[in-house]
């Protein structure tokens, strides 16, 4: 081969493995973005259920409620006092279903 054909195929050879290695690297940034992204997501949810339980220490009317409720039909109207008990409930609810979310995602 003479000197330009070498100097091509070098060349060819340097380009391949730069790009390459730029798609290694691009592949390990996806891949810990990914998974700082599922960190952050479970952080958030424990923060939230931790928050949620703190409340449950300091009111424990709302679990006394809610067994009441459990045996209830569900006709029973809610008094005015009761509505902070069910929209702690809500966020509950919410959580649990951010969790199962999160546990169907992966």
């Amino acid at each position: 081969m003479d000197e330009a054909t070498e100097i091509i195929v070098l060349t060819s050879l340097v380009q391949t493995a730069v790009i390459t290695l730029t798609l290694l690297v691009f592949i390990f940034q996806f891949r810990s973005q990914e998974t700082a992204i599922k960190e952050s997501s479970y952080q958030n949810l424990k923060g939230r259920y931790n928050d949620f339980m703190m409340v449950q220490a300091e009111k424990p009317e709302l679990s006394k409620l809610l067994r009441e409720w459990l045996g209830r039909d569900t006709e029973t109207k809610i008094a005015p006092e009761d509505v902070s008990v069910v929209a702690n409930l809500l966020i509950a609810y919410g959580i649990v279903e951010e969790a199962f979310l999160l546990y169907a995602k992966k």
